[in-house]
C-alpha cells in the first residue's frame, strides 16, 4: 500500500514591500541606509548599487527625498555597496554582510570631488539588528562546517542557540525535532528558502519534512519570540534556513566517513547470552558542486548525500530465551538537492530549488521482544520544491511571487497488514448484512457443483441456514435468491449470485429455487430437487 500525503499543495505569496513598513524576510535579507554629504546633509537622487560579491547579481536604486534607500528580498551573502552622484567622489564599501531574516544598515557619506575619484570605506557590519524587536539568533556557514554533527542533520545545530533543546536520533536518519522555550515539538515552524518544510504527517513530531543536509545549508535563523506576523503556524519558534547557491567561481566539497564492525562492541545482553555479533557498519559519503552557467547572471548548485548503514539490534525475550537473536536494520538513504538562480534584468530575478530524500529501511524491529517474523520494511520518500520571482516595481517596492509544493510517500509492511485486516473485516460485515436480508441465520457460504441429472449448467451457490427449507417452490418475493438480488452488488458484498437461465414466470408455482428452471404446465417444475439445509 502506498500513502501519498501532500503537505503543502501550492502556496503562493505575493507581497508589496515598502520602506518604513513590515517587510517579509522569509529566506532573504534587507539592506537600508541614508546618503549624506560631509556636513551630514541628506543627498537625494544618489544612485546606489548593491552587488553580491560571489555571484555578481546586483540591485540598483535611487535615494529618496530624505536621502534614504531600502533594498528588500536580497539573497543572503556578502555585498559590495557603491554610490555615485555628480559632483561627488564615488563611494565604495565591500564586505557588507546581509543575513537571513535581518536588516543591515549602511550609512553612506559622499565627499565633494570628481566622479572619477573614489572613496573606499572599510568597516565592520553591526552585530545587532536595531530595526526589529524579534528575539532569536543565527548560525553562519562557518559554524556549520566546524561544529561536528552526529547524524548530519542541521537540526542539531539549533541547540547552539539559547532556549532551544533538540531531540536527536543517534542511530537513524529520520527528521529530528526541537523544543523552543519549553513548548511542544509541534510548536515549531520549519522554513527552507522561504517555503514551509513541516512534517504535518506526524503532526509536527518529526520536525522538518525533508531532511536538510548540512552541506547544503548556507545559514539559518531561529526566532524564539516576538516574531512578525509574516511568520505563522507556530507559537514556539521559527526556523528560517537558506540553501547554498552557485557563484562565479567553480567550487565544491566532498566527504567520506566509514565506521565498520571492527569499531563497535557487542551489546551487553548479546554478550551475556553468547549471541553472534551483528554486521554493524556505517558509510556516509557525498559532496556538492556549484558554479556559473552564465557569469554574473545564471548559476547552479547541486548537493548529494549518501548514507548506507546497518543498525545493530539485539532481540531479548525473557520468557523465551531460545528466541533471542542479534540482527541489523539496513538504512539506504539518498538525499539530493538542486538549485538554480538567474538574474534576467536589473529588476527581475528568479530562483528554483528542489530537495528530495529517499530512505528505505528493511528488517525493522520496533521493539526488542519481537521474533524474526515480525520484521518490517518501510520506504519513505519526501520532497519539496519552491520557486521565487522577485520584481522591482518602484524605487523601494519589490513584488515577491513564491510558489512551493511538497509531498510524502510512505510504504510499510505494518500498514499493509493493518489495511488487509481492515478490508477483510469490512467484506465480512457487508456479506453478513446482505445475507441477513434473506431472513435466515446464515452459517456458511460455499460453492457446490450440481449433481448429474439435476440442474444443468454452471456452478451454483449453496447457502447453509439454520432452518432447512421443506418446499420446492417459493414466492418470488420470499426466496433468498430474490432477496439477495435486491442487495448491494456482488462486488460490494463479496457474494456470487446464481446465474439466471430463463425468465422467471409470474406464477411462482412454476419456478424451482434450486435450479431456476420453469415448467410449461404452470405447476411444479420437472426438477424434483428440494432445497436442502446443508
Amino acid at each position: 500500500m502506498h500513502r501519498v500525503v501532500p503537505i503543502a499543495a501550492v502556496a503562493v505569496l505575493v507581497s508589496l514591500l515598502a520602506a518604513g513598513s513590515a517587510h517579509a524576510q522569509q529566506g532573504t535579507g534587507e539592506l537600508r541606509g541614508r546618503v549624506v554629504d560631509a556636513q551630514n546633509a541628506v543627498l537625494p537622487g544618489v544612485n546606489v548599487v548593491a552587488k553580491n560579491e560571489a555571484t555578481g547579481m546586483f540591485r540598483e536604486i535611487v535615494s529618496g527625498p530624505d536621502g534614504s534607500f531600502f533594498m528588500s528580498a536580497l539573497t543572503p551573502g556578502s555585498y559590495e555597496v557603491n554610490a555615485e552622484l555628480s559632483g561627488f567622489k564615488k563611494y565604495q564599501r565591500k564586505g557588507v554582510r546581509v543575513e537571513v531574516g535581518k536588516t543591515q544598515s549602511v550609512d553612506v557619506q559622499l565627499e565633494i570631488g570628481g566622479i572619477e575619484q573614489q572613496v573606499n570605506v572599510t568597516a565592520e557590519s553591526p552585530l545587532v539588528d536595531t530595526t526589529t524587536k524579534q528575539l532569536g539568533g543565527s548560525v553562519q556557514a562557518q559554524e556549520l562546517n566546524e561544529v561536528p554533527s552526529i547524524n548530519r542533520n542541521f537540526t542539531s545545530y539549533l541547540s547552539l542557540l539559547p532556549g532551544v533543546t533538540a531531540t536527536i536520533s543517534t542511530d537513524s536518519f529520520g527528521a529530528d525535532s526541537i523544543r523552543v522555550n519549553g513548548q511542544a515539538t509541534q510548536n515549531a515552524n520549519y522554513m527552507f528558502d522561504g517555503a514551509g518544510n513541516n512534517d504535518n504527517f506526524n503532526n509536527g513530531n518529526g520536525g522538518a519534512q525533508a531532511r536538510i543536509p548540512v552541506e547544503a545549508v548556507q545559514e539559518f535563523q531561529l526566532l524564539t519570540s516576538q516574531f512578525d506576523a509574516e511568520f505563522g503556524q507556530s507559537s514556539g519558534g521559527i526556523v528560517n534556513a537558506v540553501s547554498k547557491q552557485g557563484t562565479n567561481a567553480l567550487h565544491g566539497t566532498a566527504f567520506f566517513f566509514d565506521q565498520n564492525q571492527a569499531m563497535t562492541s557487542l551489546d551487553y545482553f548479546a554478550k551475556q547470552q553468547n549471541l553472534a555479533k551483528p554486521d554493524a557498519r556505517q558509510l556516509q559519503w557525498g559532496g556538492n558542486l556549484g558554479g556559473p552557467i552564465v557569469k554574473d547572471k545564471l548559476h547552479y548548485f547541486a548537493n548529494l548525500e549518501r548514507i548506507d548503514q546497518n543498525r545493530a539490534r539485539t532481540i531479548n525475550i525473557n520468557a523465551r530465551p531460545e528466541l533471542n537473536f542479534t540482527d541489523f536494520t539496513h538504512d539506504n538513504v539518498w538525499n539530493w538537492m538542486v538549485r538554480l538562480d538567474h538574474q534576467m534584468s536589473a529588476n527581475n530575478t528568479w530562483a528554483v530549488r528542489w530537495l528530495r530524500e529517499s530512505s528505505p529501511q528493511t528488517n525493522q524491529f520496533t521493539a526488542t521482544n519481537l521474533t524474526r517474523s515480525r520484521a518490517e520494511q518501510e520506504n519513505d520518500v519526501d520532497w519539496t520544491i519552491v520557486g521565487t520571482l522577485n520584481s522591482v516595481i518602484k524605487n523601494t517596492r519589490v513584488n515577491v511571487l513564491k510558489v512551493s509544493s511538497s509531498a510524502t510517500r510512505a510504504t510499510s509492511t505494518k500498514e499493509i497488514r493493518r489495511r488487509s485486516r481492515r478490508d477483510w473485516s469490512t467484506r465480512r460485515s457487508r456479506t453478513a448484512r446482505a445475507l441477513a436480508r434473506t431472513g435466515a441465520s446464515i452459517r456458511r457460504i460455499r460453492w457446490t457443483r450440481p449433481s448429474r441429472g439435476s440442474c444443468p449448467g454452471r456452478r451454483a451457490t449453496t447457502i447453509s441456514s439454520s432452518a432447512p427449507a421443506t418446499t420446492t417452490c417459493r414466492s418470488r418475493s420470499s426466496t433468498p435468491e430474490r432477496r439477495m438480488a435486491r442487495s448491494p452488488s456482488p462486488r460490494a458484498t463479496g457474494i456470487s449470485m446464481l446465474p439466471t437461465r430463463a425468465p422467471i414466470p409470474t406464477d411462482c408455482r412454476s419456478v424451482c429455487p434450486a435450479c431456476r428452471t420453469s415448467s410449461s404446465r404452470g405447476r411444479r417444475s420437472a426438477c424434483s430437487r428440494k432445497t436442502s439445509g446443508r
